[in-house]
């Protein structure tokens, strides 16, 4: 799966998007809860479901990611992980 996620892999302007969306519901936080974290996007217009987060937790968990750091029991994600 190496090299599987880059800049390639998606269209630009949904990269865009997705980032100042992350920007604008972490704001000045260094740590967000799930609630939060989903709050945010939804207000952000990336409206993701509590069972959509998880599965994606654990996609983003296989890829080996820099800076993604989440683990089993997390209640929450710190601005790279975010």
């Amino acid at each position: 799966m190496e090299g599987y996620i880059s800049s390639n892999n998606f269209n630009r302007y949904t990269v865009v998007k997705i980032h100042r969306a992350i920007q604008f519901a972490i704001g000045q936080s260094d740590w967000l809860s799930r609630k939060q974290l989903l709050e945010g996007l939804a207000f952000a217009g990336i409206p993701i479901s509590y069972p959509q987060l998880y599965k994606d937790v654990e996609l983003l968990k296989s890829c080996n990611i820099s800076g993604f750091n989440h683990f089993k029991g997390d209640r929450g994600f710190d601005r790279s992980s975010s």
